[in-house]
C-alpha cells in the first residue's frame, strides 16, 4: 500500500454548513409558508431530481416541510398542520 498527499484540505470543507441545511433552516425561521425553488441552469438534470434531493435533505435534517412540483415549478411548503399538534 502506498500513500499520497491529499490534494484538498478536508478540514476547510467541513467548516461550512451544507447548502441545503442553510436554505432549509432559513426558510424554517422565516414567516413565509411556501417558497419557490429555482435551480441554477445545469445544477440538476430535472425538477424531479431537484425535488428528490430536497426531500432527502428535509428528512436528513428533520425539518417539518415538504416539496410540491406543479406546472413545471418546484415549491417548498411548511407543514403547518403537524406543527400545531
Amino acid at each position: 500500500m502506498r500513500t499520497k498527499q491529499a490534494c484538498i484540505d478536508v478540514s476547510k470543507r467541513r467548516r461550512t454548513e451544507p447548502k441545503w441545511r442553510q436554505l432549509l433552516s432559513d426558510f424554517d425561521r422565516s414567516k413565509e409558508k411556501q417558497l419557490e425553488l429555482i435551480p441554477d441552469p445545469d445544477e440538476y438534470k430535472s425538477l424531479k431530481v431537484a425535488q428528490s434531493v430536497a426531500c432527502t435533505a428535509i428528512r436528513r435534517y428533520g425539518f417539518n416541510m415538504s416539496t410540491i412540483r406543479e406546472n413545471g415549478r418546484l415549491y417548498l411548503v411548511k407543514d403547518l398542520v403537524s406543527q400545531t399538534k
